[in-house]
């Protein structure tokens, strides 16, 4: 007990030197008071520790902060200018179908209502430039496309209505008559792959489903330039018109045309089938100026 106690009770002595001259000065240090400073040092570390780590940990979450406000904020500058981009192409596609209007008056053809737009049963197919929906980072290109073909199909128009003007005959070798009956199953431009993937797609053409046999005839007057096998198309007929239009139709059972051919407007060229890449039977139908495929709703009645 005795040595117990006097463990408890023991002391040390610091003693400090001020100089070679001074008189040296002790302190006395008890145990407990040297287990208490450093207690008290070891809880002033953590606090220390903790506060510093907190006050980093919110520098970074305040840094984050900011950096997805300048994120939202760059959003909202894109959303607007796609909106606007938006309404702009919204305008063109008015004046572009009044325009049409007046096309079909000029060659003829009575205007009638066409039926909403459907996701219809029938075949569809072709070959596609693939855009993944949902990936914000296409929307600009999808937008830059959409205005080119604004842009291609007003040009287009305007072409028209001069030519008509100056030789009503040029109505002949429109393609302006439907090569077939049926349903249009896909319209021209972007539209949900029909191939099961969850990818938009870009189409340049139409597709006017049916059964397969119905027959195809040719959308105005002109020259048989391709009659065989085309990837994606299959059985595939090319039309050229004059002026630099071409036709294509796609996916036959039969073709009833060679290469070199004259045709008039009407005359029968194909069959309907679901030949090349294709979900069932159906017409693809594109209209080609130069290069360049334009939707071919700005023809038909």
């Amino acid at each position: 007990m005795k040595r117990s106690k006097k463990k408890k009770d023991q002391s040390w002595n610091l003693i400090i030197m001020p100089g070679a001259t001074a008189k040296p000065f002790n302190i006395n240090l008890s145990r407990a008071l040297l287990s208490t400073a450093v207690i008290s040092l070891g809880v002033i570390l953590v606090i220390f520790i903790s506060l510093g780590s907190i006050y980093f940990y919110n520098l970074k979450e305040i840094h984050n902060m900011q950096q997805i406000k300048a994120q939202y904020k760059q959003k909202n500058m894109e959303l607007e200018a796609l909106t606007k981009n938006l309404e702009d192409i919204a305008a063109k596609q008015k004046a572009i179908e009044e325009k049409q209007e007046q096309v079909k008056k000029l060659v003829g053809i009575k205007s009638k209502k066409t039926p909403p737009g459907k996701d219809a049963k029938g075949g569809k197919g072709g070959e596609d430039e693939s855009f993944v929906a949902g990936d914000s980072s296409h929307a600009g290109e999808l937008l830059r496309q959409l205005e080119q073909d604004l842009a291609a199909q007003e040009e287009e128009l305007e072409a028209i209505v001069s030519r008509v003007n100056k030789d009503p005959a040029y109505y002949h070798s429109l393609p302006n008559q439907w090569p077939a009956e049926g349903e249009v199953s896909s319209e021209f431009g972007w539209r949900r792959s029909p191939f099961g993937s969850r990818k938009e797609t870009y189409h340049n053409g139409i597709d006017i489903a049916n059964v397969s046999g119905v027959t195809i005839v040719a959308a105005g007057d002109g020259t048989v330039t391709y009659s065989a096998w085309k990837p994606a198309y299959g059985r595939t007929i090319e039309i050229y018109h004059g002026q630099g239009l071409t036709t294509r139709y796609g996916h036959n059972s039969a073709l009833l045309v060679k290469e070199g051919d004259k045709v008039k407007k009407g005359d029968p060229i194909a069959l309907m089938g679901s030949t090349g890449h294709s979900t069932g039977p159906h017409l693809h139908f594109t209209v080609f100026q130069g290069d360049q495929a334009v939707d071919p709703m700005l023809y038909l009645p």
